[in-house]
């Protein structure tokens, strides 16, 4: 009884929760507790420690301070460290890939007790109850062994939803965004707009305000999907590598193109296993200014500007943004223009420049001059030298966003939510700021992740597919249920374990990825989940909800769905047989892969075309009026006559 209760006041809670929308949210950062500068030294002084060929002696260190230690903050901060530590989140991998997800949530569940503000501990609490509620603890464990699964979800779901929550209040991204994704698609919550939509907000204002205009360059292993890498054999990060060598190789030859792209490198970090060295990276750009291209000149303006290897000199910034400008950048024109807007490096603040500077490069599509036109326009200049207009305001924000400007998207986003140049709309919103958590959190969360695959960490790399996977990734929904399927990543069946048990608990992760990949329109992961259904793969056999999902691949053109659905109204499985539909399944998939499914296609067509023969015969039919036994007998007879007078004609010959 007093279980139940307990239960029914955690759902009470979290039903409160999402009733209210954002107003508990803006609240709940009042309890944040921040962290002063002695607990943070002593955070990063162990993680060095722990992240050191030393580290098991650390580990053996921190474990007896947890247990011995007096102050709560401190004893705190030791329990941190161990759950970031066994949850495979410090820089380690090299010397420990293992993840003891279970062990960490131990150590996280004591955390917030000192701290009760700790948004990381509260995240990976609430992580693991929702998506790995096996490894809660030993007596819930238990009790689902005496058949009491059904109390023991009811509970993690609402304090899995809870925690994140309360993460979500102190600011941490991954919680906003996961809550936002859960309340989005109605997931053990009711399905709300305006709650997806603060919960978004949230994630993208912070996003926004960390958005910079720096030079990047383009990662490719943000979209690997691994199955595909898998079958072909293939590896990103070695092309990613070979990408790497042929620019270094050519940036020391000279190359201006490849030297920009080697101080890009370097200036991002993080790329080939390059970190991030911003004098190495002035060097570069160093190199390409020497022939005044205009792309290296802007990027030694920012490093100048920004005190990144060399000493911070915004004077100097403006020299090089306006000769880099006068050769037709119209990114140093842009920030030419912020600098005589805000009086940077000694220049005399003049609004009227700044507009015309702005005004040029977004000629030239400039999406951060688009954004400050913007922004001029939302505001108002103090001399009215811009009138206030939020349509002209929204109309620069647009433009911006069009070219990805994160701050132009998440501004058009606020002013569709308040209503500022056109009228209010809660679901176009939410576009907006979901756009900008899809395209910064994901690829961020899918590079570590797929760097920890290819380094062989596979129990870490999955861990971070299924960050990105509870915040909506779809590459990351696949390739986590991808590893579960392929047991890459996942824990060695215990010797206690039967084998079907432990396969089974591995098909259920790879169903429960799988469906909500699905419900994201992907084929292919419809087309799993329809297989797990017919085969009976962690879950009870269900040829009927296997057709379901099949019909909803097809209906989104995949051939192999297709062909799966004619072979079920071919032969009567989870659904009546219906020849008519069955042929139509075949052509659709001939259709949608005319090389792979012809042949396989053709031949189950002529098993249909056969079966209905024989049917149509059995049942009484006839052909030229004869019974299907008397055209039998007749077929023999003549084949027999023919035989017989072949046989006569070869003897008369070799006679």
């Amino acid at each position: 009884k007093k279980r139940k209760m307990h239960t029914l006041l955690v759902w009470v809670c979290c039903y409160l929760y999402f009733a209210l929308g954002g107003h508990l949210t803006e609240t709940l950062p009042e309890i944040k507790s921040e962290l002063d500068a002695k607990l943070e030294d002593y955070y990063h002084r162990h993680v060095l420690e722990l992240i050191s060929s030393e580290w098991q002696v650390a580990l053996k260190k921190i474990n007896q301070q947890a247990q011995t230690e007096a102050d709560p903050k401190l004893k705190a901060m030791c329990h941190l460290l161990l759950g970031d530590f066994y949850a495979g989140l410090l820089d380690n991998g090299h010397l420990r890939s293992d993840v003891e997800l279970a062990t960490a949530f131990v150590h996280y569940s004591q955390v917030f007790e000192a701290i009760p503000g700790l948004e990381r501990a509260q995240y990976m609490s609430g992580f693991t109850y929702l998506y790995h509620p096996e490894l809660v603890n030993k007596k819930q464990q238990q009790e689902q062994e005496q058949g009491q699964e059904q109390e023991q979800d009811s509970l993690n779901t609402p304090l899995g939803l809870l925690n994140l929550a309360f993460a979500a209040a102190g600011n941490s991204t991954l919680a906003q965004a996961a809550l936002g994704y859960v309340s989005f698609q109605g997931y053990n919550s009711p399905k709300s707009c305006p709650k997806s939509v603060e919960l978004y907000r949230r994630a993208a204002s912070v996003i926004a305000q960390s958005y910079q205009l720096l030079p990047t360059i383009e990662v490719g292993i943000s979209s690997v999907v691994l199955r595909e890498e898998y079958s072909l054999g293939t590896s990103s990060m070695d092309a990613e590598k070979d990408y790497v060598f042929y620019y270094q190789y050519q940036a020391d030859n000279g190359d201006t193109d490849s030297q920009i792209a080697m101080g890009t490198i370097f200036l991002q970090g993080d790329i080939a296993d390059l970190k991030q060295d911003y004098h190495t990276a002035f060097y570069y750009f160093n190199q390409a200014a020497k022939d005044e291209d205009p792309r290296a000149l802007e990027y030694l303006a920012y490093m100048y500007l920004k005190g990144y290897g060399v000493t911070q000199a915004e004077a100097t910034a403006n020299t090089l943004f306006e000769r880099a400008s006068r050769k037709g950048n119209p990114r140093a024109t842009t920030q030419l223009a912020v600098s005589y807007l805000n009086g940077l490096g000694g220049l005399k603040p003049d609004v009227k420049h700044a507009l015309q500077l702005f005004e040029t490069a977004a000629g030239e599509k400039e999406s951060w001059a688009s954004l400050h036109l913007g922004r001029l326009y939302f505001d108002g200049t103090e001399g009215g030298e811009v009138q206030k207009s939020y349509a002209q305001a929204r109309t620069y924000f647009q433009k911006s966003a069009q070219h990805g400007n994160i701050i132009a998207i998440y501004n058009l986003g606020v002013m569709t939510l308040n209503g500022y140049g056109a009228p209010a709309s809660c679901s176009a919103a939410l576009s907006y700021f979901k756009n900008i958590v899809d395209t910064q959190v994901h690829p961020k969360l899918l590079i570590e992740a797929y760097k920890e695959y290819s380094r062989g960490n596979f129990e870490r790399a999955l861990i971070r597919y299924e960050f990105a996977a509870s915040t909506g990734s779809l590459i990351a929904q696949e390739n986590a249920a991808w590893m579960y399927e392929m047991s890459i990543g996942t824990k060695q069946k215990p010797e206690h374990e039967q084998e079907h048990d432990y396969a089974n608990a591995r098909y259920e992760k790879a169903m429960h990825w799988y469906s909500k990949a699905g419900d994201q329109s992907s084929t292919y992961a419809r087309l799993q989940v329809g297989d797990y259904f017919y085969y009976g793969l962690g879950i009870p056999k269900d040829e009927a909800r296997a057709v379901q999902q099949y019909r909803t691949a097809a209906e989104l053109r995949d051939p192999q769905a297709a062909f799966n659905l004619g072979y079920m109204y071919h032969w009567g499985i989870g659904v009546p047989s219906d020849e008519h539909l069955a042929k139509r399944y075949y052509d659709l998939a001939v259709t949608l892969a005319p090389d792979e499914a012809y042949i396989p296609a053709k031949m189950s067509l002529c098993l249909l075309y056969l079966g209905t023969f024989i049917t149509y015969l059995q049942g009484g039919g006839t052909i030229l009026g004869l019974l299907w036994d008397t055209l039998l007998i007749i077929i023999l007879t003549t084949l027999l006559l023919i035989t017989m007078s072949l046989r006569y004609f070869v003897l008369q010959q070799n006679v």
